[in-house]
């Protein structure tokens, strides 16, 4: 199955560390997901409810007054939000257990954790499979069955 523009998922990437933004963006671009991003947790909630994503990455530790867990804490208390799939983006181990506690779809440690465990997680949440996504040589080819 080929994802068409209106069958994109979409995603909202929270997370204000411009490497791994970039890198983020690049590759969730590459494998034709609609992408929304944020530096900082002060915008999510209005953002989430016009951008509506199937899927939320976002960092614990942000700049600004409102870290990942403040914005788990807003996202978990709207009801048209409190549904929405959550993968959380760490630099501490110790956080595994508070992001369980907001029943995060995940929890990775980014330092320790590859793009493509992310990846694979992100397509297992969408519920689409990975033979969906596009190669690098053949972008616009569905895969044969």
């Amino acid at each position: 199955m080929e994802l068409l523009k209106g069958d994109m998922k979409k995603i909202l990437l929270v997370e204000d560390d411009s490497l791994t933004s970039e890198s983020y963006l690049d590759q969730l671009s590459s494998d034709n997901f609609e992408i929304s991003f944020l530096r900082s947790g002060e915008e999510v909630i209005a953002e989430a409810l016009s951008f509506k994503p199937d899927l939320m990455l976002l960092d614990i530790m942000l700049a600004g007054k409102m870290n990942g867990f403040d914005v788990l804490d807003e996202l978990r208390s709207k009801d048209e939000l409190k549904d929405l799939p959550v993968i959380v983006l760490t630099n501490l181990d110790d956080q595994q257990k508070t992001a369980d506690s907001y029943q995060a779809a995940g929890c990775y440690v980014k330092a320790e954790t590859d793009f493509e465990t992310i990846r694979t997680k992100i397509y297992e949440v969408l519920g689409v499979g990975m033979e969906e996504r596009p190669t690098k040589d053949n972008s616009s080819t569905p895969p044969t069955t």
